[in-house]
């Protein structure tokens, strides 16, 4: 056992010897294995790569040849691939930067469309001025394709920039689209032909003819932008609307209410009145009774008189409700007294307030009872509402109409009609006077109606004839005498608004109205508007109500323009004239009101001062 041992040990002696002599050795082996592992991985990833390319997969087929350079930085293979393929893969790079950066900016546009966003815009405002506000405001581009013209009456408050799109963009028949931090705004109009029954042919003429269907679309008399169209066809009985979606809904509720209304029944009745005062109560009735003069029906009413030397009857035809206006009239003594010593007026207004309110009814009707309980505040806040009744001062409101009618003294309906004129919610409208010229003085009839249309001829004493001249402006007015031109630009409060007679409160009542935000987004400020009410009432209850200051921009011919302000009560002497500011009526509104101003040619005066 020992002999075969000692030979095996001796064989494996000579093998290893022969292995030695060989070259070959365990690290040898291990690096052949290595060096065998690469190649196999680099042809598998330069294979990989080869197809990835067939599929058009060029950034994967890329990164394989990248990682064949990893594995084996010499290969020919990879590099004259990657060399090959360089231009196609740079132009797939560029593509995908591109691509990520408007991703990038798609995000941020999106989110400067959700920012909340604060914008007043005033009467008269085009719509590329507010887009143009809008774009300095928030960064977003905009390409008006028709619109461009339409007026914006606007106000929000911390409004999302988008939902600020769509108020005022879709009710007037135009939408927008975006691409990137570019807005396109665009024609949003629909089509649609509804049937119509003889009747609601009849009273949709009548809306169209008085425009008043044109104003519930479109809060005016002509359409918002091109395109939009309103028509009646008699012949086919059918209207045909070309107007947003939104606006087509209305016309298809109108319609609907429409049919389901019946029409109001209108009575007659016969009055029979004392001669001498028939007259004048048939002008007091008839303006009394201009309540609605643009409804369906309003051709069909009547007020007639019949009069003769010895009996006068005055005829009217009238919804009863009027009637029932009317007759309380008639029944009260002390009305028809005051009448005859021509101590009561009559005055009517419409409280329908400006386009910036009237798409939403709720605030509309919340806006004439508020008016509505000022003025009654104003009137009887001292004897009671039944004591003005019992002297023929009454008030009539019909929120249907927003119509107002009042029978009072002149003075009250003067501080009435000064209240309304000021509130900057109400559209301008005409200012009217009923005036009675039998046995009228051509002096008297010279005065009120120089009192009506806020102007004053030359007084006698001033010196030669047109030296002196008196006339009410409102801000943005402007009024030559001679060779003066005076433009108010503003009117500021000096002091507290008055509130004696216990209703300058009202302020306090109708001050935590803010919260009234409206179509428009931008109501809050309707809080501050009906504490204007009440502190502007207040100043009523004074022996001497609100100071205020003018702001005035004067020039002649031969002086530049001079800004002046001028406080109530007082004069300023501008070249050779003097201004004297007999009454500032300030209003609700920060700088805006009306004054009531006195002007004197006064040669060799010289400029400057200020004088009580």
């Amino acid at each position: 056992m020992s002999m075969r041992k000692a030979w095996a040990t001796v064989a494996c002696f000579l093998l290893v010897g022969c292995f030695v002599c060989a070259g070959w050795t365990p690290a040898v082996a291990a690096q052949g294995n290595r060096d065998q592992a690469r190649e196999l991985r680099v042809k598998e990833l330069l294979l990989q790569g080869i197809n990835a390319y067939r599929n058009n997969d060029v950034e994967t087929a890329v990164a394989r040849w990248r990682e064949v350079l990893l594995v084996d930085p010499t290969n020919e293979r990879a590099t004259v691939y990657l060399k090959e393929i360089e231009p196609e893969y740079s132009k797939i790079e560029a593509v995908k930067k591109e691509r990520q950066q408007k991703l990038r900016s798609e995000a941020e546009a999106a989110r400067k469309m959700d920012e909340k966003v604060s914008i007043e815009v005033k009467e008269g405002t085009k719509l590329r001025d507010f887009l143009n506000t809008l774009s300095f405001v928030t960064g977003i581009n905009f390409v008006i394709v028709r619109g461009s013209d339409l007026t914006v009456v606007a106000k929000f408050e911390d409004k999302p920039f988008k939902d600020i799109l769509d108020t005022v963009l879709l009710p007037n028949g135009l939408t927008w689209t975006r691409w990137g931090d570019v807005v396109t705004v665009i024609p949003n109009l629909e089509t649609r032909i509804f049937r119509l029954s003889a009747d609601t042919m009849v009273k949709m003429q009548r809306l169209y003819e008085s425009n008043q269907l044109q104003r519930i679309l479109w809060n005016a008399d002509k359409p918002p932008i091109q395109g939009i169209e309103l028509s009646l066809d008699e012949r086919q009985s059918t209207l045909l609307v070309t107007d947003s979606p939104e606006n087509i809904q209305k016309v298809a509720q109108l319609l609907v209410t429409t049919e389901k209304q019946a029409p109001p029944v209108l009575a007659t009745r016969i009055y029979s009145l004392r001669p001498d005062i028939a007259d004048k109560v048939k002008v007091l009735i008839d303006a009394a009774l201009q309540a609605d003069t643009e409804a369906a029906y309003a051709l069909e009413r009547r007020v007639l008189l019949a009069k003769t030397d010895s009996s006068a009857d005055l005829i009217i035809k009238e919804t009863e409700d009027n009637l029932r206006k009317v007759e309380s009239l008639l029944k009260d003594r002390d009305f028809l007294r005051r009448i005859e010593e021509e101590k009561i007026e009559v005055y009517t207004v419409n409280l329908t307030p400006r386009d910036i309110l009237k798409t939403n009814p709720e605030q509309v009707g919340e806006f004439g009872r508020n008016v509505k309980e000022v003025v009654e505040t104003m009137l009887y806040h001292t004897e009671g509402v039944q004591a003005a009744q019992a002297q023929g001062r009454r008030l009539w409101y019909d929120p249907a109409t927003l119509q107002m009618t009042l029978t009072d003294y002149p003075s009250n309906i003067r501080k009435v009609s000064d209240f309304v004129e000021a509130l900057p919610q109400l559209e301008p409208k005409p200012r009217s006077k009923i005036l009675y010229l039998e046995y009228a003085v051509a002096s008297e009839l010279a005065s009120q109606l120089e009192d009506v249309l806020g102007i004053s001829a030359p007084r006698a004493g001033a010196g030669a004839a047109g030296n002196e001249a008196a006339f009410s402006l409102r801000v943005e007015d402007e009024r030559t005498f001679r060779d003066l031109s005076l433009r108010l630009v503003g009117v500021d409060t000096t002091g507290g608004i008055g509130g004696v007679g216990g209703y300058g409160g009202m302020g306090g009542m109708y001050g935590g109205m803010g919260g009234m935000g409206g179509m428009y987004g931008g109501m809050g400020g309707m809080g501050g508007m009906y504490g204007g009410m009440g502190g502007y009432g207040g100043g009523y209850g004074n022996t001497r109500s609100t100071e205020g200051t003018a702001r005035f921009v004067a020039r002649t011919p031969t002086s530049q323009s001079s800004d002046l302000t001028i406080q109530q009560y007082r004069s300023e002497i501008f070249e050779d004239y003097e201004i004297y500011v007999e009454k500032v009526y300030p209003s609700p509104t920060p700088g805006q009101g009306r004054v009531r101003v006195k002007v004197s040619y006064r040669p060799q005066m010289g400029t400057g001062g200020s004088y009580y």
